[in-house]
């Protein structure tokens, strides 16, 4: 029973004090007694020793209540020390959903379906429907399949062109090719069920059957059509000659042309629809097919309808054009038949003024990722931009992501390159010759650094260089980034051993205040030749020796090194040696699996 003397006020009572007589430090009962003494409450040792459990019950009760009140009061951080944060796995979680929604075959073509249905609603017919075969080599030739589709736009109104593909066999093929019929509306892939693809077309169906598949949407997804052209992906097709030669066939008869070398075959609509499906084991040749169709008038297309792209000087009268094998034989022919304009105004100042113009959003990071024009370049820009700017976007960290290209030597690479840069507006033209080892890396350097001063570019913290078959963690290089003060000298990579001088080539980065050291440097042309990591790192030293060197966690796919190959975390600032687009895009699979943990 506890008792209290009421002539014991708080202001009366001594002073209780942690450390008693001898230097004693007294236990939580005897404390929690003297107190209780202090104020006149005598209790017997059993009464003490139940009084002190039930306080430090109630003290752990309320430490716990007023813990759990702060954590849900505080905002949550932003990101840890990795870049990550619940906000960050909210991201992750739903670009994980992203990644794994497919398209599919089927749905491909339905979104040119989607397309063509104003046309289709005007009961629109026209004479001939044009289509490259592409199955196989989808992923390849992207490239050259933007260059013909340049050509064709201002083609003749009679003819309508597609471009036929297989149907996807991972989520990365069917990423790239839905993203490519959303810009361009001009993909046919020959969808299919699953049943189909595993017990009827294991590798998915041949190109040959597109006649047979495209003639049951004519008139209701396509506009109506008289003639079907199916021909090769090194194959050109004047299509002026072929409405004007096609005027001297009968669209109601069943009739079929061939021309066996370029692969070329013209069917009727009315031929098409009596077409044997689906194709047999027996039947590899479309004019096998069209063999068996009762009554079919089958010829072989005249020589004179037909050139080869070696041969392209002179007035242009074929139909065909074969042995178009290559983007300068494909340029030259569509040169040749007035479907490309002959000159092309290419500088530095007339790509860049695409990107970007004053006033900026503030940006802090320039990642400027070395690329060419080629096919696969081509491939690997499609599926970083995506990783970069969608996935991990890119922008909302303050990161400005530019394809850095040098000026090309060849008249279809300028080309192409202003036709990209107008749709994406993110490659960054260095005025100097495409070549790696010829000083390109100085140069993105000296020249970023003169477009900060002259205003044209934002005024970056850090820019890095990064290759094309690599994939950064953006999210880790941020968080990273922001420990460091951009007006120290600072060089950002990987190096092999301590006495190496330089970081690897696969991406190396420099702070505002050694970007502007290195600007100022003006060497020799013979002092930025050579191995173009090995140079920057000289280069580093003759700009300032004191330079501190920050070395990242920055990996190599586990069977090309063993150097560098260790288990992904979030501390790996990025993979190096993605030499195949699937490579490229398990590592777009693998940071947002990290991150969503």
């Amino acid at each position: 029973m506890l008792r209290h003397n009421p002539s014991n006020s708080a202001n009366n009572s001594p002073r209780i004090t942690h450390r008693l007589e001898g230097g004693h430090v007294p236990s939580i009962r005897e404390d929690l007694a003297a107190r209780l003494r202090a104020v006149g409450i005598k209790l017997t040792p059993t009464q003490l020793r139940l009084a002190a459990i039930y306080a430090v019950t109630l003290l752990l009760i309320l430490s716990s209540i007023l813990m759990a009140s702060t954590v849900m009061s505080k905002p949550s951080s932003p990101r840890n020390s990795h870049g990550s944060s619940d906000r960050e796995a909210v991201i992750a979680r739903e670009n994980i959903k992203l990644l794994y929604t497919a398209s599919t075959g089927i749905g491909l073509t339905n979104m040119l379906f989607a397309a063509k249905a104003k046309a289709v609603a005007a009961g629109t017919h026209k004479r001939v429907l044009v289509a490259f075969n592409f199955v196989g080599e989808e992923l390849k030739t992207m490239g050259q399949r933007h260059l013909m589709r340049l050509a064709y736009k201002n083609g003749t109104d009679d003819a309508d062109v597609l471009f036929v593909v297989r149907d996807p066999k991972n989520n990365v093929e069917d990423r790239i090719l839905t993203t490519e019929q959303t810009n361009h509306h001009d993909l046919f892939s020959l969808g299919q069920t699953y049943y189909e693809r595993f017990h009827e077309h294991g590798e998915g169906k041949s190109g040959l059957l597109f006649p047979q598949t495209v003639v049951k949407h004519l008139g209701r997804e396509l506009p109506h059509y008289d003639f079907i052209v199916l021909t090769d992906i090194n194959t050109i097709i004047n299509l002026e000659n072929l409405v004007s030669q096609l005027e001297n066939w009968d669209s109601s008869s069943l009739v079929y042309g061939i021309h066996e070398k370029s692969g070329t075959a013209i069917l009727s609509v009315n031929l098409t629809t009596s077409l044997p499906y689906p194709l047999g084991l027996a039947d590899q040749k479309l004019a096998n097919i069209a063999k068996k169709v009762l009554d079919a008038k089958i010829k072989s297309l005249d020589n004179n309808l037909v050139e080869s792209c070696d041969r392209m000087d002179g007035p242009q009268t074929a139909v065909i054009i074969q042995g178009c094998d290559s983007f300068t034989k494909k340029y030259n022919a569509f040169k040749a038949i007035q479907y490309i304009d002959t000159k092309v105004e290419f500088s530095a100042d007339k790509v860049n003024k695409f990107l970007p113009q004053p006033p900026f959003e503030p940006k802090s990071i320039l990642f400027g990722v070395f690329s060419y024009f080629n096919d696969i370049p081509t491939l690997r820009r499609h599926i970083l931009r995506f990783g970069y700017s969608t996935i991990q976007r890119a922008s909302q960290r303050s990161i400005d992501l530019r394809f850095v290209m040098a000026v090309p030597g060849n008249e279809y690479e300028k080309f192409l390159i202003l036709e990209e840069q107008a749709r994406y507006g993110d490659i960054l033209l260095i005025d100097t010759p495409e070549s790696m080892n010829d000083g390109k890396s100085y140069r993105y350097v000296e020249q970023v650094w003169q477009h900060m001063v002259n205003g044209s570019l934002p005024q970056y913290d850090f820019i890095f260089k990064v290759d094309e078959d690599a994939y950064m963690n953006l999210r880790g290089i941020a968080a990273n980034l922001a420990e460091y003060d951009p007006q120290e000298s600072l060089y950002f990579g990987r190096g092999l051993l301590p006495e190496k001088k330089f970081f690897f080539g696969m991406i190396y980065g420099f702070s505002n205040e050694l970007a502007k050291r290195i600007a100022a440097l003006n060497p020799k042309p013979d002092e930025i030749k050579g191995p173009e990591d090995q140079m920057m790192g000289d280069i580093v030293d003759k700009a300032n020796n004191e330079t501190e060197k920050i070395t990242w966690n920055l990996l190599d796919l586990p069977d090309v090194s063993t150097a560098f190959s260790l288990p992904r975390t979030k501390e790996s600032m990025g993979m190096h040696r993605l030499k195949d687009y699937v490579d490229i895009w398990n590592e777009i699979v693998h940071y947002e699996i990290l991150y969503s943990l």
